[in-house]
């Protein structure tokens, strides 16, 4: 029980004493030793001082006051009991000093766990025991036990004592039909309520909450059991109705029925601009997309989870493992545009993170012209699509692993880049034509209409110098139409890149193909005015010209564990691509 339960508790058992010394002796007070007895264990009981346990200083007092009593309560009948009894307290009051003295509780004491032993055996002796003791014997000296009066007090000591053994703030908890009565400790502004109860829902249980100003919902993010009650923290999502509960001293909590959408956490600490940071309150996995909601009209933020870990959660009396959990953001679905932009800011304090099913695009999904789906957003329906324009206007990376689908992409994206443009494929295995069923590039082939072909140097040709001398073909013919007014969009896919523009630093001074590398990046720095697009497939950055690389302003990235890969992507797109592409 709190505080207040026991104080309200205190003043019932000091009523009931009250009213016993009236019906006895017709006065509210009398100096006899039971009714002294009586106060004391109201005052000195397990609901003020002794809440919990006797501590060795609580013997050692109440032993005295036992002995201050026997000294002035008159003994006839009642010799051998008092004897006893102080001999049992006085032994009991010996080993709570040695308790002290040895440094029970401190561990870097040398005599800690026989210190802790006598703290134990002299907690048999609480206040409860040592008062029931003197009341009964101070009764038995007073009244003749055959009398009814003497029976009445010992009655009502029962009562007492039955009373005080009760938690009857859980009891009038469980009479409301699972609401728990509350106390508010505090807030942590904007959205989160500090509360402590006998019990409360687990944690992750949306509830409800009720005040005298306002009833509103919300979830457990944190709660810790505690010796004499339970200690939570609710995230309120309305931060006006959470103001409002903080004014009410007691609030009432119970669990929303089922079906309701529950929060997995809410926007904590250490969120940034880039990076969202919360308490999960739910079991995910890496990679799961939680959303953030912003008031309206503002549409919702996308995170993907990056890494979790454990920690704990310390309050006063107790402490609790959780889950804290880190995701990067992949920004904000337009729906019209069908487009994930950037989110320049960061998330809203205290905001609820969703799970993935929050995202509703029932009806919503229409893939603009001129845009390829390339895939879709882990856990959701969202489509990551690629407009070909904008790929055809500049230069684009696609950059991953061996065996993670960077040909098969390209391919497709070939596909439908060809239906208004043409489009050459530079590959020097063979794959295209012969597993993929692609038409190879001929001296008859006309590169003025839209179309798709490979093409392959022969053996023993140098593929940088091959792919420079084609380059330099299409530009003669780009420059051309450009002086007349009618350029026409061509697009290069050069695959295994790090084959034909090789990086000229990791090469021998006149080593083959090593100026033609170094001439290409110098080139693709120029031919976009003049329709002319690139796009660079490779394993590793390392080994492919950074002239030539640095000139891509579109990546898209599959799955790497390449360090030196990873450090230019992070230079590029920030440190969080790291843990992104690692998982």
């Amino acid at each position: 029980m709190n505080i207040r339960w026991r104080l309200s508790l205190s003043l019932i058992q000091f009523a009931i004493i009250v009213g016993l010394c009236f019906y006895i002796t017709g006065d509210l007070f009398t100096k006899e030793t039971w009714f002294i007895a009586g106060l004391l264990s109201v005052i000195i009981n397990p609901q003020l001082l002794e809440p919990y346990y006797s501590r060795p200083t609580d013997v050692i007092v109440n032993t005295i006051f036992f002995g201050l009593l026997a000294l002035n309560t008159p003994k006839t009948t009642t010799v051998f009991g008092w004897s006893i009894f102080g001999t049992i307290f006085a032994v009991a009051a010996i080993l709570a000093t040695l308790a002290l003295f040895l440094g029970a509780g401190r561990r870097n004491s040398k005599y800690s766990g026989i210190a802790n032993s006598f703290r134990s055996l002299s907690q048999l002796a609480s206040a409860r025991i040592i008062y029931s003791v003197v009341f009964v014997l101070a009764a038995m000296e007073e009244f003749p036990t055959n009398q009814s009066d003497f029976w009445a007090i010992i009655a009502v000591w029962v009562t007492i004592l039955v009373l005080g053994r009760v938690n009857w703030q859980s009891l009038w908890s469980v009479s409301r039909d699972g609401e728990a009565l509350c106390i508010v400790e505090g807030m942590v502004g904007p959205s989160s309520l500090l509360i402590s109860a006998p019990d409360l829902p687990a944690t992750g249980k949306p509830v409800i909450i009720r005040s005298s100003k306002v009833n509103t919902d919300g979830v457990m993010i944190h709660r810790i059991r505690r010796v004499a009650d339970t200690w939570g923290q609710i995230h309120v999502p309305d931060s006006q109705a959470c103001e409002s509960v903080v004014t009410g001293q007691t609030i009432s909590v119970s669990e929303s029925p089922d079906g309701l959408l529950t929060p997995v956490g809410s926007v904590d600490q250490g969120s940034t601009d880039k990076t969202l940071k919360f308490t999960s309150v739910q079991s995910m996995e890496i990679g799961d997309v939680v959303v953030v909601s912003q008031n309206a009209p503002n549409p919702p933020i996308l995170y993907q989870l990056s890494s979790a870990y454990i920690d704990r959660r310390d309050v006063k009396g107790g402490s609790h493992l959780l889950v804290n959990a880190s995701a990067n953001q992949l920004g904000v679905f337009n729906y019209n545009a069908m487009r994930m932009s950037a989110h320049r800011w960061v998330p809203p304090p205290g905001a609820r993170v969703l799970p993935s099913s929050a995202i509703d695009l029932e009806g919503r999904i229409s893939i603009p012209e001129n845009n390829i789906e390339i895939g879709k957003v882990i856990g959701t329906d969202i489509p990551i699509t690629l407009d070909c324009r904008i790929a055809a206007e500049g230069h684009l990376a696609i950059l991953g692993m061996t065996k993670m689908g960077k040909s098969t992409f390209a391919t497709r994206l070939a596909r439908e880049l060809s239906q208004d443009r043409w489009v050459t494929i530079l590959d020097q295995t063979g794959e295209y034509v012969s597993k993929k069923g692609l038409t190879p590039y001929d001296s008859n082939t006309d590169l003025k209409k839209p179309g798709l072909s490979v093409f392959e140097p022969k053996h023993g040709e140098v593929a940088a110098d091959r792919a420079l001398a084609f380059l330099e073909y299409l530009i003669k013919e780009a420059i051309a139409e450009y002086k007349t007014g009618t350029p026409r969009s061509r697009v290069v896919i050069i695959d295994e890149a790090h084959q034909f523009i090789p990086e000229p630093a990791g090469l021998g001074f006149n080593a083959p193909g090593r100026d033609s590398a170094f001439k290409i990046g110098l080139l693709m720095m120029q031919i976009r005015k003049y329709g002319l697009s690139v796009i660079l497939i490779s394993q590793r950055t390392a080994v492919v010209a950074k002239s030539a690389l640095s000139q891509c302003e579109n990546l898209i990235c599959f799955r790497s564990v390449d360090q030196t890969g990873l450090d230019y992507l992070e230079a590029i797109a920030g440190s969080n691509i790291r843990s992104m592409l690692l998982w």
